[in-house]
């Protein structure tokens, strides 16, 4: 939406998040645990997933190709 804003997360450690853009435009505080927005992060967690089933969204790889070159020497496996 215009005013919220939803981030969903697939890895581990990360949590999603939810922001009003409205009250926080700097996206400061997460609202995806406050009780009163449940109902409208579920809606838009299932809107983001119905989106990217529809366009082939939801096959996209996770790791990198084997000849993916880092430029960072500290992220290279």
């Amino acid at each position: 939406t215009d005013r919220y804003k939803y981030i969903y997360y697939h890895g581990i450690w990360d949590k999603n998040g939810l922001y009003d853009l409205q009250t926080d435009p700097h996206e400061r505080h997460n609202l995806i645990r406050v009780p009163a927005f449940a109902e409208l992060a579920d809606k838009l967690k299932n809107q983001l997933f119905t989106e990217l089933g529809e366009m082939g969204g939801l096959t996209m790889p996770i790791r990198p190709p084997k000849d993916f070159q880092f430029y960072d020497r500290k992220l290279r496996r």
